[in-house]
């Protein structure tokens, strides 16, 4: 399924909240980052996402409680103030506007309980899940 700006709201949709983090990859030359979600319950399969045309990522992996990080939220960051727009308001102050700045963005952090996260500004999601092993 791919998401973007017009059909955020299926995010809402996707639970990960008994997921681990179990592998990401960026792809610098491809500008791709794919992450996948596993679960050991048997009721959920695991996730995938591949967000495309990657145009921020932030990581921080903080291991302050140990353990592997479950659980795991995902929010859409709020338009009204975001790390897009910060990223924009520098480079105007310097009359700098690459086209990577144009157009509808996606903007939404993971973060886990551990305090955590992985900031991530794209133009679209492909996601998927697939059965547990």
């Amino acid at each position: 399924m791919k998401i973007c700006k017009e059909n955020l709201e299926l995010l809402d949709k996707i639970y990960i909240h008994d997921f681990w983090l179990n592998d990401l990859n960026y792809n610098n030359l491809m500008g791709t980052l794919t992450i996948n979600f596993l679960s050991d319950r048997k009721e959920f399969r695991n996730k995938s996402f591949v967000f495309e045309d990657i145009i921020y990522l932030e990581y921080n992996n903080v291991n302050f409680w140990g353990g592997d990080g479950i659980p795991f939220d995902c929010v859409v960051i709020d338009e009204n103030y975001t790390k897009f727009n910060e990223l924009k308001n520098k480079l105007e102050e310097n009359e700098i506007c690459p086209s990577k700045l144009q157009g509808d963005v996606i903007e939404l952090c993971f973060s886990n309980l551990s305090g955590g996260e992985i900031r991530i500004i794209c133009r679209s999601i492909i996601y998927n899940e697939y059965e547990n092993r």
